[in-house]
């Protein structure tokens, strides 16, 4: 195993070595392009690169004050507001029906849910309602 690590290192150092030499060469050629175009040529290149690098470091910096200033707002805004709805909001839960179509009583369990004691001689809670909106599927055949 140690002969094939040993293997594996120097394809690994074989191959740096070809992309050292590949990247000199790229070095080279672009130092010759620089000096054939000219001083002012490369120099005048390298402003319009500077340039633009600073046009976009302020509108970065110009998004980041107006998101700073957007959640500064924000805090201002929540200091006097909780989560959720907000009191006077009308809501959107499910009304009660005023005449539902079926209504059961639900009979007393025999014992708890959780624990399993027996309830016998509890005292039934307070009386309460569910809405509860079942899907009913009929089967029609039409010839």
């Amino acid at each position: 195993m140690l002969s094939r690590l040993r293997a594996v290192v120097e394809a690994k150092d074989a191959q740096n070595q070809v992309l050292r030499a590949k990247l000199e060469a790229a070095r080279e050629r672009e130092r010759r392009l620089g000096a054939a175009a000219g001083g002012a040529g490369a120099q005048a290149a390298d402003g319009q690169h500077r340039l633009g690098h600073a046009d976009l470091e302020g509108a970065d910096r110009g998004k980041e004050r107006r998101r700073a200033e957007r959640q500064e707002s924000e805090r201002e805004r929540r200091k006097d507001r909780r989560r959720g709805g907000q009191p006077g909001h009308p809501g959107r839960g499910l009304a009660r029906d005023p005449d539902p179509g079926e209504r059961k009583d639900a009979g007393l369990p025999a014992q708890c849910r959780r624990c399993g004691t027996g309830l016998n001689g509890a005292a039934p809670a307070a009386p309460g309602w569910a809405h509860v909106v079942d899907v009913q599927v009929t089967r029609t055949v039409t010839e």
